[in-house]
């Protein structure tokens, strides 16, 4: 027979807290990765787990201590009907979680881990919240027996907070914690957001010298190598973190390519202003980072027209190859003259420039490369809600070679992916979307090109 309820509850206050110091620290694979039958099962049986740990030292603790006497005189006190609601209340949680891990295995329903760092402080405040939750539980319905006697309409509301407590605080932790493979869109749209901004955003630069992320340099730095301070950087350029709103190279020329394919009104000035706003505001080149940001792009209506032209001038690019060829070629003198080598390597862009190189190489080192390409972009275009990021992974690792994925593994941050699985999806549907648009080879090519102009400098 299970006697004092109080020491059950107390006894696994303690045990949550241990585990939650131990699991502090801990993180789980990825943030889109569906977790194991067996894991999940073991996640949901983790809260019944606890409970029977605290049964089993509150056993021995009432041995000790207290005689069987004096703790079933305690069970008929008014007061431990607070803790014995509040206990079953926490078998209640605990097996309801348990039923749900079950149930997922038995319909195959896939269950992703929402959000990679974390974890383990995420899943010890997920049964922190459970347990807090079935003592307030356990105060409304011992206020119940106290009320009801005196008025039925404040027992009845004590039952529905009770009832909406239970109910949000299972919720709320579980959606903190995990989310289902077929209905979120934080695990089915976690790589898709990221491969989106590649076609959309980043490789709209008018110059397409970036190349979906993938920004130049020079060795000649005309006085930009010497580091910038946050005095230097005005109220309006403190995220600007390379200060490249304030250079200004001067007998810095183009060809003037976009006045022929264009009209008149793009003239150097305006080039230059344009990829400066891109590099400072949009890819927000920091030291030691790699990130997309579009946080400012809206700030000002000016920034609003800056955008929307370099959204306009990358579409029209990439849907003809050999003007974004001559693009970079005309506009590259000015990205060079705002990049200095030391941004390129600091910002790991030129991390990004090599995984790029050596993926490309290793889908043209197979059979069939254009084969190889469409089915990496048809596994990309066709995939289902029912199908997570990881089940695309699965579709496209098939045709990286082993040293390309140590090499992923190696540089996904870099890259702007969180584990080696983004790093390859992001890179690959890359090349997928290039070849579909026509324009891989030209890509390729000036990222050869850029390549070759720091290898030179160095």
């Amino acid at each position: 027979m299970i006697k004092s309820y109080k020491i059950i509850l107390t006894v696994q206050f303690f045990v949550l807290a241990v585990f939650g110091f131990v699991l502090y620290t801990v993180e789980y694979g990825i943030a889109f990765a569906v977790i194991p039958k067996l894991i999940l099962l073991l996640i949901g049986f983790f809260f019944l787990m606890t409970l029977g740990i605290s049964i089993f030292i509150q056993r021995l603790i009432v041995s000790v201590i207290q005689s069987d006497l004096e703790v079933v005189d305690l069970e008929n006190s008014s007061e431990d009907k607070f803790w014995r609601i509040s206990f079953f209340t926490n078998l209640v949680f605990g097996v309801i979680v348990f039923l749900f891990s079950i149930i997922c295995v038995i319909l195959n329903f896939g269950i992703g881990i929402k959000g990679y760092s974390g974890f383990g402080i995420r899943f010890s405040v997920f049964f922190g919240i459970l347990f807090v939750a079935s003592l307030v539980v356990g105060l409304f319905l011992r206020i119940k027996d106290s009320v009801n006697e005196v008025n039925g309409l404040l027992g009845g509301l004590m039952i529905l907070l009770s009832a909406l407590i239970f109910g949000g605080s299972l919720f709320f932790g579980l959606n903190q914690l995990v989310s289902p493979q077929y209905s979120s869109s934080e695990i089915i749209e976690a790589i898709p957001f990221v491969l989106e901004v590649d076609e959309t955003e980043v490789s709209q630069d008018s110059a397409y010298a970036v190349i979906d992320t993938t920004v130049v340099d020079s060795t000649t730095t005309f006085g930009q190598d010497e580091d910038i301070t946050d005095e230097e950087l005005s109220d309006e350029e403190e995220d600007d973190y390379y200060g490249f709103k304030k250079m200004k190279p001067t007998g810095v020329k183009s060809t003037g390519f976009f006045k022929g394919y264009f009209d008149g009104s793009y003239t150097d000035t305006k080039m230059r202003n344009l990829i400066q706003y891109f590099l400072a505001d949009f890819l927000n080149l920091k030291k030691g980072e790699y990130s997309i940001s579009i946080k400012n792009v809206i700030d000002t209506e000016s920034q609003i027209a800056e955008y929307s032209e370099i959204k306009h001038l990358g579409k029209v690019l990439r849907d003809d190859d050999e003007a974004l060829a001559k693009s970079f070629k005309s506009y590259s003198p000015i990205i060079y003259s705002l990049l200095s080598k030391k941004i390129y390597v600091e910002s790991n862009l030129k991390q990004l420039v090599d995984v790029l190189i050596v993926s490309r190489d290793d889908i043209s080192s197979t059979d069939d490369a254009s084969k190889v390409m469409d089915k990496i972009y048809n596994a990309m275009i066709s995939r289902s809600k029912r199908e997570s990021p990881i089940d695309y992974y699965r579709k496209i690792v098939p045709y990286v070679s082993n040293s390309t994925l140590a090499l992923m593994k190696k540089k996904a941050y870099a890259i702007g992916g969180n584990s080696d699985e983004a790093a390859t999806i992001i890179v690959y549907s890359f090349w997928a979307r290039r070849y579909h648009e026509g324009n891989d080879t030209v890509v390729y090519d000036i990222l050869t090109e850029i390549k070759k102009h720091y290898d030179i400098s160095e």
